[in-house]
């Protein structure tokens, strides 16, 4: 059986055991507090931070937008301005295409008349001389104005544009890429192609066509 000494000596042992472990609970719950207000004031510090970002940002916004504004409102009138004057001279381009066509079949209106004059008065020599009836037969002028009566402004514009893309293109182009280009029929764009041809300013190889 323990002694008096040794159970008084256990006892002691269990209590100083007992305080060490308060203690400990004691700082470990003492750091716990400690841990918790260092990570709130950092939380803090981070809102704090995210906050004063948001502020800036929506500040350097805000400046970007108000100077775009007034960046806008100096460049609109000349915006402006600059689009009245391309309307301006895109209707006297087609005015002065709409003018110059019609020049273009007054004068094959009346190099018609003219080559019909001839050409009945040769009939009638020819009836004369062979003592026949004279056959009709639809000078070949004729057929020219026909065709040039079919070129409007629309055409004599868009005969244009294919001669400058072919320009551009030394490569050479097909004609269904052509008419893809433009989005025009496939005989259309072949018509055009035709006149320049007929003109001297197109020429084909194989089954490629190239301004000349």
């Amino acid at each position: 059986m323990p002694t008096r000494e040794e159970m008084h000596s256990l006892a002691d042992d269990i209590v100083c055991s007992y305080e060490d472990r308060i203690s400990g609970v004691a700082q470990v719950k003492k750091a716990e507090a400690e841990r918790k207000r260092t990570e709130a004031k950092e939380i803090a510090q981070r809102k704090s931070d995210v906050s004063t970002m948001l502020k800036s940002f929506n500040d350097s916004h805000a400046t970007m937008s108000k100077e775009l504004k007034a960046d806008l409102s100096k460049v609109a009138p000349a915006l402006k301005q600059a689009e009245a004057e391309r309307k301006r001279t895109e209707v006297k381009e087609i005015a002065q295409r709409k003018s110059d066509v019609g020049t273009m079949l007054k004068e094959f209106d009346e190099e018609q008349a003219g080559a019909r004059d001839e050409w009945q008065k040769l009939t009638a020599t020819m009836q004369s001389k062979r003592g026949g009836v004279a056959v009709a037969v639809k000078p070949p002028v004729e057929e020219i104005a026909e065709e040039a009566a079919e070129i409007t402004p629309e055409t004599a514009a868009l005969r244009e544009q294919v001669f400058e893309y072919l320009a551009n293109h030394p490569d050479g182009t097909k004609l269904v890429e052509l008419a893809e280009e433009f989005g025009v029929a496939r005989i259309q764009i072949a018509k055009v192609v035709r006149n320049l041809m007929d003109e001297n300013k197109v020429e084909k190889r194989d089954l490629l066509y190239f301004a000349v």
